[in-house]
């Protein structure tokens, strides 16, 4: 009787427009998105693009061919933490887990099914192989919420459907695609002919770099990843909890005892833990608003994470509190937002209708030149 074969021991977890993802998951959103960079837009859902909507459109475009669609500016801040968020999904897959960048992820040693759930709770694509280039290009190829998977005998057949316009998706020169299908080269498998002093000599360092991609030598082991850092308070109980009247007063004494330990930093995520008597984990989770530091905020908070946790039949025994995406404590900005909202709601409202109009000023202190000292950028609603 032989064992089952092995899973490949590459996985790709591939986030589609992964700014738009970010706003529309922490946001809720119910109506197409799309993230403007300046004057155009830098990503959308597919709802959006289903509608006519393409990334480098110009906004006004695209307000007209989708006037139900909310238009933000790209919020680095809350990307940061969304992406947080995606990876400690990813991190309970495996420990061996490498981000590549935010929307792009490698890991090692990954159960096929449970990548499958991780991929559908994400929207996310993913594809496993043995080499790390053909589980890019798989994730490029799989549909969201599936996982593509490639052995060794599936490379070939894979590589002969798909388009050489495959590599933009990993950063190449958007033009190396075209003029590799206007030389004769329509599919990657096509190429696999050619020797790297082939496309050196024709595309220089982007084609050094395409050959590389099509003949995989030995990768690195992925390494063991890091968490970010957070805070967390833990509780347990010496008889089960049944009723929110019961649970609150403790969730807000460990929102008390995390929110001390924040010393200078704020937090933009907030997780309640929970462990039911049958020993089964509950977790409920949310991106915040604006990053605080306010225990009765984060109470608030809590208490109606863990309304979602609580059931007829579900007795708690133990509890937890985290908070992370940490940062640096803004200036007094933030806290103006808490307590006077309807600013907070004039600011969002021109970032909604006029996307990149409100700019900040960045400050160089020890640029060489006095003219680098400062710079203006676009503002986001989370700034």
């Amino acid at each position: 009787m032989h064992a089952p074969p092995a899973p490949p021991r590459f996985a790709t977890v591939r986030i589609p427009d992964f700014p738009a993802w970010a706003f529309f998951r922490t946001a809720r959103a119910a109506a197409p998105v799309v993230v403007s960079r300046g004057a155009h837009v830098a990503a959308c859902t597919a709802r959006a693009r289903r509608q006519g909507v393409a990334v480098g459109m110009r906004i006004d475009r695209a307000r007209e061919v989708c006037p139900t669609a909310i238009i933000r500016p790209r919020d680095p801040a809350l990307e940061s933490v969304a992406w947080e968020q995606a990876l400690d999904r990813l991190h309970g897959l495996s420990p061996f887990l490498e981000p590549e960048k935010p929307g792009w992820a490698t890991l090692a040693k990954v159960d096929p099914d449970d990548l499958a759930a991780a991929a559908n709770d994400l929207g996310a694509t993913a594809a496993l192989a043995n080499a790390r280039a053909w589980a890019r290009l798989g994730a490029l190829r799989a549909a969201p919420g599936h996982v593509l998977l490639l052995s060794d005998k599936d490379v070939r057949p894979f590589l002969r459907r798909a388009p050489v316009a495959l590599i933009d998706g990993l950063g190449f020169d958007p033009s190396l695609a075209e003029r590799l299908a206007l030389l004769g080269f329509p599919h990657l498998a096509d190429l696999l002919g050619l020797t790297k002093r082939h496309l050196a000599a024709q595309f220089g360092a982007e084609g050094r770099r395409l050959y590389t991609l099509l003949h995989p030598g030995r990768d690195p082991a992925i390494p063991l990843f890091r968490p970010p850092a957070l805070r967390a308070a833990d509780a347990e109980f010496d008889h089960p909890v049944t009723q929110p009247a019961l649970l609150f007063p403790a969730l807000a004494s460990l929102v008390q005892q995390a929110a001390e330990g924040l010393g200078a930093l704020h937090c933009r995520r907030l997780v309640v833990h929970v462990t039911y008597g049958d020993g089964a984990p509950g977790v409920a989770g949310r991106i915040l608003p604006t990053s605080t530091a306010d225990p009765a905020y984060l109470t608030r908070q809590a208490h109606v994470l863990a309304t979602d946790l609580l059931g007829p039949d579900r007795d708690v025994v133990a509890a937890r509190i985290e908070l992370g995406g940490l940062r640096p404590a803004a200036v007094a900005q933030g806290s103006l937002f808490q307590r006077r909202r309807a600013v907070a709601l004039a600011v969002r409202g021109v970032h909604r209708h006029f996307p990149g109009a409100l700019r900040r000023a960045v400050l160089t202190p020890h640029a060489l030149f006095p003219e680098d000292r400062v710079r203006y950028e676009a503002a986001t609603p989370d700034d």
